[in-house]
């Protein structure tokens, strides 16, 4: 800590100061530039009321920039020095509703456009993707169409970073046509509004259509980018598609596209999704640099695909050495050897985790709690199980404990009777075998 702060934190606020230095603008904005916690704030505004600064709007701008930090600030504190600003600037609105967006709390993101709409002030381009992004996660159409409107009427309604937010609005709430309809006005396309129209189709389990966008964004000269690439793999992941896959994967490799940790982990869960062990452990293999996510696919599709020893030799060979790091993927191989009822390998699982939670356990209990909390996440809940059939030409789609079909109930039914016909066929199995017997 600098000398300035230090001497100003000393000598700020306390109760054996009986006269407190008064800070100049200059001086405050410098301290508050410094300042790396919120103590040191705390301390540091008590000195700006002191000296008479709290209307000044550049230090108040600091404050709150400093609030709003993630790692370091603390939005309910950012919350109450709003609340005692006189004329909060467009950026100050643009800032807190940006915080509260991402702090998941929309409703209030909502409640203060609509008090800077009530103080007659303008968005601008930045206000309007924020206000988006806040609908889209209350799934409040109305309110939605209400300030889709209001775009056009200022003139905002093509600005590429507005419409994009517009476009992915409309996919949160589901209205996949309207995120088209925008996409298709549109007088130039950019990388970003093909990215936003691919990933809005995969939002909408629209997957091939997803696809089909991804061929078409090809053919039309955009360049294609990494983001765009990633969506487009979850897509084929998703159809089970591995043919598409690979149509991806030869792209990349045409075009000469040096793959990420990113890319590479989407390829690598794109083949071990779709059963293409080979080919994915020789992306694997062939990976530059890896993390976690990579090894954990590795380990995911081997054990998913019944090849336990494969799986299990994997996990030996890991940089990760301590309990903490290695007991999330012993779940997942857990969770996949239960489901394919390999009895044995399960037993010796269970033997190694208990051993490893024990000795974890000495330690610090805490990690005990986090691990366990990590191998629920990562190890034994999965991704809903999704299975399509074609009847006559249309693609049904089901999803694992989703019981949402129109058609549910003769669904069930015919369930109900196939399962009876099965048990009275092992019952006539049995009494045949009885017979013989005798």
């Amino acid at each position: 800590m600098n000398s300035m702060l230090s001497k100003f934190i000393r000598h700020s606020c306390s109760s054996s100061s009986s006269k407190p230095s008064r800070l100049t603008k200059k001086e405050c904005i410098s301290i508050l530039q410094r300042c790396n916690s919120m103590r040191q704030l705390k301390q540091i505004h008590c000195q700006i009321l002191m000296s008479s600064l709290q209307h000044n709007k550049d230090i108040m701008d600091e404050i709150l920039v400093f609030c709003t930090r993630p790692q370091t600030g603390d939005l309910y504190h950012a919350e109450r020095v709003f609340e005692t600003l006189i004329d909060p600037s467009l950026f100050v609105y643009n800032l807190m509703i940006k915080s509260f967006t991402k702090d998941r709390q929309p409703e209030k993101a909502i409640l203060l456009f609509k008090s800077m709409r009530n103080a007659s002030m303008s968005p601008d381009n930045f206000t309007f993707p924020l206000v988006f992004k806040a609908l889209g996660e209350l799934r409040a159409m109305a309110e939605g169409r209400k300030v889709h409107g209001f775009t056009v009427k200022t003139g905002f309604e093509f600005d590429p970073y507005v419409r994009s937010s517009l476009m992915d609005m409309y996919a949160e709430m589901g209205a996949i046509e309207a995120t088209r309809a925008l996409f298709d006005e549109m007088p130039e396309r950019s990388v970003v509004s093909w990215n936003v129209l691919i990933a809005s189709y995969i939002k909408c389990r629209k997957f091939e259509d997803a696809i089909t966008a991804f061929l078409r964004m090809e053919k039309s000269g955009v360049e294609l980018n990494e983001a765009t690439l990633v969506t487009t793999l979850s897509a084929c992941v998703s159809l089970g598609d591995l043919e598409m896959g690979k149509k991806v994967h030869g792209f990349i490799e045409n075009r000469g596209i040096k793959g990420s940790i990113p890319l590479n982990n989407a390829l690598l869960d794109m083949y071990t999704k779709c059963g293409c062990m080979s080919m994915a452990r020789r992306l694997f293999d062939e990976m530059p640099s890896k993390d976690v996510i990579s090894w954990t696919s590795i380990v995911s599709g081997y054990a998913n695909s019944g090849l336990f020893e494969q799986a299990e030799k994997l996990i030996e060979e890991m940089p990760y050495k301590n309990a903490k790091e290695i007991l999330p993927f012993l779940a997942s191989l857990l969770g996949a050897c239960r489901t394919h009822r390999n009895v044995q390998m399960v037993k010796k699982l269970e033997k190694r985790i208990t051993k490893l939670e024990s000795s974890l356990a000495a330690n610090r209990w805490e990690d005990v709690t986090e691990v366990r909390r990590r191998t629920k996440d990562q190890g034994i809940k999965k991704t809903l199980g999704c299975s399509s059939i074609e009847v006559n030409g249309i693609i049904c789609e089901f999803l694992a404990g989703d019981a949402s079909y129109p058609e549910k109930t003769d669904i069930y039914s015919v369930l109900s009777s196939l399962s009876r016909a099965f048990h009275l066929e092992e019952e006539k199995e049995v009494d045949m075998r009885m017979i013989e017997m005798v």
